[in-house]
């Protein structure tokens, strides 16, 4: 057979490698959705619940000992569970009720809130121009920043190059697409306005001391080497540009408007449902409780 010459740890090492893609194929038929890895009395674990147990955005990079553990833990509870219904436990259990009720509960309420939540909010550029104009004061920077762009390449004699390029009059952000690992990673050249919190110190340090204009020699830090050049500094309490803050303002009206949305449901559900309320119960917890309480109908 084709496998009879190789070695015996070499063939592990497949069965793990093979194992592992069956799990996380991303073009599985239904079969191998429905495959049992695990079987406990009428209980399984199927190749779908064990991909729903991982957080990971991409389960193939997890070790074949990680997946190992993942199952493992699924069958030590499994195991004491039907041990504990074995035993009664579950059998006439008024606290479990309970917490099974409330979780239910909240289920439901979570999944009702996400879907009047996520339902589609026009924000126009008029109201976040106005929105900024009218909160100026909010968008003001409190310390020294400099904006910069960026290369980090891998070795000191990569950087050296790079900047050497830069100098001779190549476009930064050119060479930038072509050689920073930032830019491959993250399609990032321009950090944007930075204070010297917002960076590695070491390298912060050094930054926050040159001139604008300035292109620095490669910087190490663990990442690898950096490159900047210093586009702009500003002083302390200076004010924001709209453009620099837009996408800020977009997610707070966002955040105001979803919060319209929830008071504006929630009062219409009031006005919909007969309340009863026997707050004055209440008294015999809080000295003030009529005062407090009263609120709660009028929001």
């Amino acid at each position: 057979m084709i496998f009879s010459y190789i070695p015996k740890r070499i063939k592990f090492l497949i069965a793990i490698v093979f194992l592992v893609f069956i799990i996380f194929s991303c073009n599985k038929n239904e079969q191998e959705s429905n495959k049992v890895i695990v079987r406990i009395r009428n209980e399984k674990l199927t190749l779908d619940m064990l991909r729903e147990m991982i957080p990971v955005e991409n389960p193939g990079q997890l070790t074949y000992e990680q997946i190992q553990n993942y199952i493992q833990r699924w069958m030590d509870q499994e195991l004491m569970y039907q041990e504990a219904i074995k035993q009664g436990i579950r059998k006439d259990n008024e606290e479990l009720k309970k917490i099974l009720k409330n979780a239910e509960k909240t289920y439901i309420v979570d999944t009702l809130l996400d879907s009047l939540l996520s339902r589609e909010v026009n924000i126009s550029e008029q109201e976040m121009l106005e929105y900024y104009e009218e909160n100026k004061d909010n968008f003001v920077n409190e310390k020294l920043e400099i904006r910069a762009l960026h290369i980090l390449v891998e070795d000191l004699s990569t950087g050296r190059d790079v900047r050497r390029r830069i100098i001779n009059g190549e476009d930064f952000e050119d060479v930038a697409q072509e050689t920073s690992m930032d830019y491959k990673s993250n399609g990032r050249i321009d950090l944007g306005y930075f204070n010297s919190e917002m960076i590695i110190p070491d390298i912060g340090r050094i930054l926050f001391r040159q001139r604008k204009g300035t292109l620095t020699n490669p910087l190490k830090s663990q990442f690898g080497y950096h490159i900047f050049k210093i586009v702009d500094k500003r002083d302390p309490n200076t004010q924001k540009d709209y453009e620099e803050v837009r996408k800020e303002i977009y997610e707070r009206l966002l955040a105001i408007k979803r919060k319209e949305t929830y008071n504006d449901f929630i009062a219409d559900l009031k006005n919909k449902i007969d309340i009863k309320t026997n707050f004055e119960y209440l008294e015999e917890l809080f000295s003030d409780s009529v005062n407090v309480t009263s609120d709660l109908m009028r929001n």
